[in-house]
């Protein structure tokens, strides 16, 4: 990806409901991501930042494009940076936009794979559940009717003695 972009550094901006952290990638620009929250404001607002200017400490340019899954839920970023002013193109910002977008649909799946498995296991255990519940059930009136079978044959015999 830094390739594709011609950085000469990156990081994965990870997010959930409250906040965006920094947790891959160079870690001069994981440490400077963290300190400067206007990249990780872009980042959750789902929002494009192209600086061209002294944006962090050691990197001129910095590119930030927000992961954003198929519901519009940030799922993350990916940020980019390099020494030189300018650095960053058009073109390297569509080039890491689609980037971006293939990451947004391997996240969703992974998270929609994770949900048909917990379903799956979910399923699996009600189905176990109800087989355990029918052997009791079956056990149950398999009891009853030996001893309503006993029943009826003690009172058989109780008639033919005459008791």
């Amino acid at each position: 990806a830094m390739a594709l972009a011609d950085a000469h550094a990156g990081a994965l901006i990870r997010c959930d409901d409250s906040q965006c952290v920094a947790r891959a990638g160079s870690e001069a620009l994981v440490d400077a991501i963290g300190a400067d929250e206007s990249i990780l404001e872009a980042i959750r607002g789902g929002r494009v930042l192209r600086t061209t200017e002294r944006a962090l400490p050691g990197a001129a340019s910095v590119l930030a494009v927000p992961i954003q899954s198929r519901n519009g839920d940030v799922l993350g970023g990916l940020v980019f940076a390099h020494p030189e002013p300018h650095r960053f193109s058009d073109r390297h910002e569509r080039l890491t936009v689609a980037l971006a977008a293939h990451a947004a649909v391997a996240l969703d799946n992974a998270r929609l794979y994770g949900e048909v498995r917990r379903s799956e296991e979910q399923a699996h255990a009600a189905r176990a559940e109800a087989e355990r519940t029918a052997a009791i059930l079956a056990d149950q009136r398999a009891a009853e009717t030996e001893g309503g079978e006993l029943r009826q044959n003690a009172k058989g015999k109780a008639k033919a003695t005459g008791a």
